[in-house]
């Protein structure tokens, strides 16, 4: 009884509903991961702004080269730039943010007009790709240049503990990976 009980059960085995396997699905595996970091950031205090006067208190220019590698600048789908801005001196400012490319051209600008405290803290997203600027934006930057203004007098002084611009940028870019 037993040899037929193990016979049954190795010709069910052998005869059981099964697929054929494919070891080539991994050839049609696609992942879009998303990287995100932190872009630059910058503050200054008024104090730095009033010995400054009216006009540009800070200008620089960063180097970018997140796209230099060319299977990041190939499989970027899409992008979003987060902007942070936060002033709580007493001066109206102006803030912007240009994209440059190795020849120093103008790729793309944001500008931000920033009220005097008591204001809130500003935030601003802009996205690249399909629902937004163009990709060839990022993958041509390679340089990033922020340029801060006083608009306000060079005098003026808030009545706040440490007054001061703050200005934080994050990236956020989805690749396609297969």
């Amino acid at each position: 009884m037993k040899t037929i009980l193990i016979f049954c059960s190795c010709l069910l085995l052998m005869v059981s509903c099964s697929e054929e396997q494919d070891f080539n699905q991994v050839d049609d595996l696609s992942l879009q991961p998303s990287l995100a970091s932190s872009l630059l950031y910058f503050e200054s205090n008024e104090d730095t702004m009033n010995a400054a006067g009216t006009g540009v208190f800070f200008s620089e220019v960063f180097t970018f080269e997140a796209f230099k590698e060319k299977f990041i600048a190939d499989e970027v789908v899409e992008g979003t730039i987060t902007y942070q801005i936060e002033n709580t001196t007493s001066k109206s400012l102006g803030l912007l943010i240009e994209f440059l490319n190795e020849a120093d051209v103008v790729l793309y600008q944001e500008p931000f007009a920033i009220e005097p405290q008591p204001t809130a803290a500003l935030e601003r997203q802009v996205n690249f790709g399909p629902n937004g600027e163009s990709l060839e934006i990022l993958r041509n930057t390679a340089k990033i240049r922020i340029s801060a203004t006083n608009e306000g007098d060079g005098s003026s002084q808030s009545t706040l503990t440490d007054p001061k611009l703050v200005f934080k940028s994050s990236a956020t870019v989805v690749l396609n990976v297969e």
